[in-house]
């Protein structure tokens, strides 16, 4: 039973999987490079996936109540890891300066591309929807609770309002809130522009797991081996059993249940990486937490799930 469920989980997780492999093999042999891994995502994140988004949320209709709780749920599980995972590396992690980068991989998840990928596979259209409001929160969450993190002192403030001002530029955030007001209206997209979105949705998944595997890199791995499977055990393991438990004591349950736990599932995101060289944090060591929880989350995902389905938690 457990091996059948598997089998169909990995459905979910290993197309997803074989991309990303696919993005680094690609790279390693040429036909990738950094220019165009670079194009690349800022084609995703400024136009193809705000359309996905838009397609959507906007044509389909939401039950908001439950789509709000499960941002919620989010919102609280994050926060609980962030704070859990800042105890634990005043512990385990040497030096201080790398504590910052521990405990935001451990809570910092790549929503927009493998998460909704997730999703997709399992949902389609309907469950990237219905995660829409889940990722509009808790990425706004993510930023702010990692410029906290990363500064290793007491909040600063300038840097905060910075941060919300980049927010409420985020092209993801404005696609959501515009899909979102649209299907508040009930307003019918043009079949020729639900068309053409449609084409340009249908390349942001492929495109974005390519360059999301073309960028990963191992190089520092050696040098933080604790460190890594520290952060990558809060991130596969703790995060998702925090957020079902959350879910489960509200009242989620099916659908909505199991997609905030794959959600969870997804690996530490990218802009980890970014975030730490900017702000003159351990980059190397972001870089390989992304890269050690990208490569084996696809198999944490889908065992979680099967567990999950075979004890018809979900």
């Amino acid at each position: 039973m457990f091996l059948t469920l598997l089998q169909e989980t990995l459905q979910i997780t290993a197309p997803i999987f074989l991309v990303v492999i696919s993005g680094y093999g690609l790279r390693h042999l040429g036909l990738l490079d950094d220019h165009f891994i670079s194009m690349g995502s800022r084609l995703v994140f400024n136009f193809t996936l705000p359309i996905l988004l838009f397609i959507s949320i906007a044509t389909k209709p939401l039950t908001y109540g439950v789509t709000l709780t499960s941002a919620l749920v989010g919102v609280v599980a994050t926060l609980l890891i962030w704070g859990l995972m800042e105890m634990v590396s005043r512990w385990l992690v040497h030096p201080r300066s790398d504590r910052g980068v521990v405990a935001m991989c451990s809570f910092r998840s790549n929503l927009g591309i493998v998460g909704l990928a997730y999703c997709f596979n399992a949902y389609g259209e309907t469950g990237v929807a219905a995660v829409a409001m889940y990722l509009a929160l808790v990425t706004t969450v993510y930023n702010v609770a990692s410029v906290i993190t990363l500064s290793r002192k007491q909040a600063n403030v300038t840097s905060i309002r910075l941060t919300l001002i980049s927010i409420s530029r985020n092209p993801l955030i404005i696609a959501i809130v515009v899909s979102l007001l649209w299907s508040v209206v009930n307003l019918p997209v043009p079949s020729v522009l639900n068309a053409t979105g449609n084409y340009f949705a249908a390349m942001t998944l492929p495109l974005a797991l390519l360059c999301a595997g073309g960028s990963l890199s191992l190089k520092a791995f050696k040098n933080n081996v604790g460190k890594v499977w520290l952060a990558t055990f809060a991130k596969l393991v703790l995060t998702p059993l925090v957020t079902f438990l959350l879910g489960y004591m509200v009242g989620l349950r099916g659908m909505h249940l199991e997609l905030i736990v794959l959600m969870s599932c997804a690996p530490t995101a990218a802009a980890s990486y970014a975030m730490a060289r900017a702000m003159g944090s351990n980059d190397k060591l972001a870089a390989s937490i992304v890269a050690i929880t990208t490569l084996i989350s696809f198999a944490t995902a889908a065992i979680i799930i099967s567990l999950l389905r075979i004890s018809a938690l979900v």
